[in-house]
């Protein structure tokens, strides 16, 4: 799945949003299913919520764009399914704790790093 698109470039902030994400579009979800009674109010929740579908496709796409495999998987189980760093650790088969930790930080530093020089060659 190699994409000739410019990846959009997240940080920990934006990654983070994901499984509250989530959880917003399961209770618009519910809301717009209960406003049946009133066109304005569920056309408004349809709205949101395909605004904020995007918004957490987007996140889960730039996630599933990450070419490395141990990165993908690291970043799946720490902004997708909510583990610890220590968690994610143990479950790569790394045993200390911070291992996940500094991945992660060193991931979305060296793909910043290489944004920004991306922009300036252009």
């Amino acid at each position: 799945m190699k994409s000739t698109t410019k990846r959009e470039m997240y940080g920990i902030s934006e990654l983070s949003q994901i499984i509250p994400l989530k959880a917003e579009l399961e209770y618009l979800r519910t809301r717009a299913e209960s406003s049946v009674n009133d066109i304005s109010e569920m056309l408004y929740f349809k709205e949101l919520i395909e605004f904020r579908y995007e918004q957490y496709t987007s996140l889960v796409s730039f996630i599933d764009s990450v070419p490395d495999s141990e990165m993908r998987v690291v970043l799946r189980m720490r902004f997708i399914e909510g583990l610890t760093h220590q968690q994610i650790s143990f479950r790569i088969g790394r045993f200390d704790e911070s291992y996940a930790r500094r991945m992660i930080k060193n991931f979305l530093t060296k793909s910043d790093k290489n944004t920004l020089d991306s922009t300036h060659l252009s």
